[in-house]
């Protein structure tokens, strides 16, 4: 009988360390479950956080690209209404202009070049690029004069297409704010 005692005593003496080494394992694993639901809330709060600062980052520099664009943009101007004539350069209808009395500007442009693909129909726009803004303003001005309205030239600001846009916006707003109050 010691001898079944004895195994008795040692399959207690088992079971007790298994129970022992069972619950150290559970509070390990409880541990480690708490442990990483805390770093997994830490990682989505700062993946949270990455978003957001990319978001910004993103903001920041379409931002900087509106700004360089402009920048780039300041100079030009956009001249319509020129017909095309494959013997001449862009700049000869351009020069003939600037002779006319009503259109009569101190500054040429430095560069010019048509926009667009050619249609048989309709002359292409033409992008100028002036030396400063004074000049490009002065231009713009003599181009958009009274005299010249019924000619069919006329001379925009070189916009992007986000203020074109915006532009495009505010006037349907004014247009649909003129016909609510019955102007016309």
């Amino acid at each position: 009988m010691t001898k079944l005692n004895g195994l008795e005593q040692m399959m207690r003496n088992f079971h007790q360390t298994y129970a022992d080494v069972a619950k150290a394992n559970s509070e390990r694993i409880e541990k480690l479950e708490v442990s990483c639901q805390a770093a997994l809330k830490e990682t989505s709060q700062n993946l949270l956080e990455i978003t957001e600062i990319n978001k910004l980052a993103q903001s920041l520099m379409a931002k900087n690209n509106e700004i360089n664009e402009a920048e780039a943009r300041k100079t030009n101007a956009i001249l319509y209404g020129i017909e095309e004539d494959d013997e001449m350069s862009t700049i000869q209808p351009i020069e003939q202009l600037m002779k006319k009395e009503t259109v009569h500007a101190l500054h040429k442009p430095v560069q010019a070049w048509r926009l667009g693909k050619k249609f048989e129909d309709k002359p292409r726009p033409i992008k100028l690029k002036f030396k400063d803004e004074s000049a490009k303003w002065t231009f713009i001005k003599r181009v958009n004069n009274k005299s010249t309205r019924t000619t069919g030239i006329f001379c925009k600001v070189d916009a992007s297409k986000t203020l074109r846009d915006q532009k495009f916006k505010l006037r349907s707003q004014v247009r649909d704010l003129t016909k609510e109050n019955g102007q016309h």
